[in-house]
């Protein structure tokens, strides 16, 4: 009965200490998969609008997460694209887009002192789409870590 006791006890203290690491994993991972699926559409309506040779606006479902909030740089609305791609690949932006992704469901960037690994999508005027993270130190950007934000 004793042992019982015992592994019901560290059963207990395991689970106090597990479960807000995995609220905060599940807020993460809710993050970065809408944060790609919007870098899979942008580098989709690139490569239609270079395989059709026309013009290609993007196309963004509403399938993301009800706790993800996407905020940007540009009018992408239906009906109003400022971001389109050109038949060569590039855009008809002026200058880089920021798409920028945050939870606060799940709690504040990490840049801002909280858990949470909010994220930017930059689509420069050539057309290029990359996903970053500005909550990287100044070390980590000066050793060149890859995630860093230009």
């Amino acid at each position: 009965m004793v042992e019982v006791l015992v592994v019901i006890t560290i059963l207990s203290v395991l689970l106090a200490f597990g479960v807000p690491a995995l609220g905060t994993y599940t807020g993460n991972v809710r993050l970065r998969t809408a944060a790609e699926k919007v870098l899979a559409d942008l580098q989709r309506a690139r490569s239609e609008a270079i395989r059709l040779n026309s013009n290609s606006p993007p196309f963004f479902p509403s399938e993301t997460p009800a706790s993800v909030v996407i905020t940007s740089s540009v009018n992408d609305s239906s009906g109003g694209h400022d971001l389109v791609f050109t038949p060569f690949g590039g855009t008809t932006l002026a200058s880089t887009a920021v798409y920028t992704f945050t939870n606060p469901v799940a709690g504040a960037c990490h840049a801002d002192g909280g858990p949470i690994r909010c994220l930017n999508v930059f689509i420069t005027t050539g057309g290029g789409a990359r996903l970053c993270d500005p909550g990287l130190t100044t070390a980590q950007k000066a050793a060149g870590d890859t995630r860093a934000c230009p």
